[in-house]
């Protein structure tokens, strides 16, 4: 496992864990797609909330477009933002499971699709590096994997 850097906040989870079978690679891929899913976050806590997220007419295609490296990713609309900003907390949170199962997936290529094996062994991993609950965790780290297989 890598050394994870240290967050300047007690609230927030460190966002820099890795696996051990984590490559430069993977982090190439993820820098590539995690602005499109920040955006996509942040519109489906607008769609679900009249209070948190916000509207920025973002719908799947947009999001794949822009994961893809076809579409521009615009501004996340937010001018002179703390990113430690409580508005931002729930980003923070959710971005490492996003992370890591895209990454997985884009590592562990001989499985085809998302399975009990794959889902076992992530599990494994994921609660041996973080110490969370898998439970707590699971929906976002598959959402990842799913990332990745509409990423070229």
């Amino acid at each position: 496992m890598n050394t994870p850097s240290t967050s300047t906040s007690s609230q927030k989870p460190p966002t820099e864990l890795f696996p051990r079978w984590w490559a430069p690679v993977h982090a190439s891929s993820w820098d590539r797609v995690k602005e499109a899913l920040h955006r996509d976050w942040e519109q489906t806590k607008a769609h679900f909330s009249m209070t948190s997220g916000l509207e920025l007419n973002q719908d799947l295609a947009d999001t794949l477009k822009q994961a893809a490296g076809v579409e521009a990713i615009p501004s996340i609309a937010r001018a002179n933002e703390d990113p430690s900003s409580a508005r931002f907390e729930d980003w923070y949170l959710v971005e490492p499971a996003l992370r890591y199962g895209f990454s997985a997936r884009t590592h562990f290529t001989q499985y085809q699709a998302w399975n009990d094996e794959v889902e076992n062994l992530l599990r494994a991993d994921w609660e041996s590096l973080w110490g969370r609950s898998w439970e707590k965790d699971r929906s976002n780290v598959r959402r990842g994997w799913e990332a990745a297989d509409q990423s070229p």
